[in-house]
């Protein structure tokens, strides 16, 4: 959601402080009241952390004219969403993971489709009884445009989603392999046999796509 009630400079500000000096929303709030700037904590808290922003950056923001076409890039976000992406019933799509070369991967691909230079946030892993966990790296998509564009194709469902139509029907095979492999890259993984021989998998909560009559597996006939 977008704070709609807050400028431009003021999370510019915020931001500065942020990725200058690594502050906090606590100090960050503290700072800018001292200069009669007064935001609150929760608002910053989502700017810093959440990747939400000021609804005029909605506006100065729009998407590309071209977002409208598919591509290699877009089919590859398109797998992504079927995958480890989210997409959200406000606005918002995106991905979270613990491979930065497979999130800086999805924020190339949102850039060259819609235009939008979408920041990648870092958490650290928690300590447990175990060690620390792994970092986990996210990008969230702020624009109802491009958000409106994606649904156009499909729902992106965990359970339900489908291939797209018009890349089922694309005679690009170029548009086909993008696809595929922004599902591997969320899902699949690579097993060994002992002969020497390997095999390719992928895992997900969506069962009817592992029926080899549904459209995802006849986007491998294509290449076989």
């Amino acid at each position: 959601m977008y704070n709609s009630h807050y400028s431009l400079l003021e999370y510019d500000w915020a931001m500065e402080l942020r990725n200058k000096y690594g502050f906090g929303a606590k100090n960050i709030s503290l700072f800018l009241s001292q200069q009669g700037i007064f935001v609150s904590g929760g608002a910053i808290e989502g700017w810093i952390y959440h990747n939400k922003q000021p609804f005029q950056i909605k506006i100065l923001n729009p998407i590309k004219d071209s977002s409208k076409f598919l591509d290699e890039n877009k089919a590859y976000v398109f797998g992504v969403l079927c995958g480890d992406g989210w997409v959200t019933t406000k606005n918002r799509f995106g991905l979270n993971a613990i491979d930065l070369d497979f999130v800086q991967e999805f924020k190339r691909c949102i850039f060259e489709v819609y235009g939008l230079n979408c920041n990648i946030i870092e958490r650290k892993g928690r300590k447990t009884n175990y060690g620390n966990g792994k970092t986990n790296y996210s990008i969230t998509v702020c624009s109802k445009r491009a958000w409106l564009d994606v649904l156009k194709y499909n729902s992106f469902k965990t359970k339900t989603w489908i291939v797209p139509k018009e890349i089922l029907e694309s005679e690009d095979l170029k548009i086909k392999a993008a696809f595929l492999r922004g599902i591997f890259d969320s899902e699949g993984s690579i097993g060994l046999r002992r002969n020497g021989w390997a095999h390719l998998q992928v895992c997900s909560e969506n069962k009817k796509y592992a029926n080899r009559e549904e459209c995802f597996w006849k986007l491998f006939r294509f290449f076989f």
